[in-house]
């Protein structure tokens, strides 16, 4: 998605957005240790549409954002975590 598509969801307005490279992209597109509350499961959003169809889960919680810079200028892809369900 744009970076303008990702400023749109107001789901992300306030969490990180790091540049490809970056070594804190690791706190959003992966899962360091499972835990109490997610798995070890990230989803990642292209497009606004994915993005959406993620919000609408209630297993899924927005991690941030990270920004890659393609031949036709910059793009971004959104993080998901996935929740842990109860037992």
């Amino acid at each position: 998605m744009t970076e303008e598509e990702h400023r749109s969801l107001d789901a992300f307005q306030q969490l990180p957005v790091y540049d490809e490279g970056d070594t804190r992209c690791e706190s959003v597109d992966r899962v360091r240790d499972a835990t109490a509350t997610y798995t070890a499961e990230v989803r990642e959003a292209s497009t606004v549409g994915e993005a959406h169809s993620f919000l609408s889960r209630g297993d899924l919680d927005p991690k941030g954002a990270i920004r890659y810079q393609g031949d036709d200028g910059p793009f971004v892809h959104v993080y998901f975590w996935l929740r842990r369900r109860p037992t």
